[in-house]
C-alpha cells in the first residue's frame, strides 16, 4: 500500500467467510491501524454458492488516508 502506484488508493476489499476469524482478525487489525471503518454484508450466499460453501461477506475498509498506512 506504500508503493506510488497505490497512492489514489481509499478502499480495500475481499470476501471472507463468516467463521474465518484469522482473515476476520487481519482485516479488523488493518482498519484499527489505518484508523479506518470496516464494513461487511453478505455477499454470496450458500445458495448462490450452490449450497457447497458458506456464504462469504463483502468486507470493506476505508475510506482510508494513505498518510497512515
Amino acid at each position: 500500500m506504500r508503493r506510488p502506484q497505490m497512492a489514489q488508493v481509499r478502499h480495500m476489499e475481499t470476501t471472507i467467510t463468516p467463521d474465518n476469524q484469522a482473515s476476520w482478525g487481519l482485516f479488523k487489525r488493518l482498519a484499527d491501524r489505518w484508523q479506518a471503518p470496516l464494513n461487511s454484508r453478505e455477499y454470496f450466499s450458500t445458495d448462490q454458492l450452490g449450497g457447497e460453501h458458506d456464504p462469504e461477506n463483502l468486507v470493506r475498509i476505508g475510506p482510508f488516508d494513505p498518510e497512515r498506512i
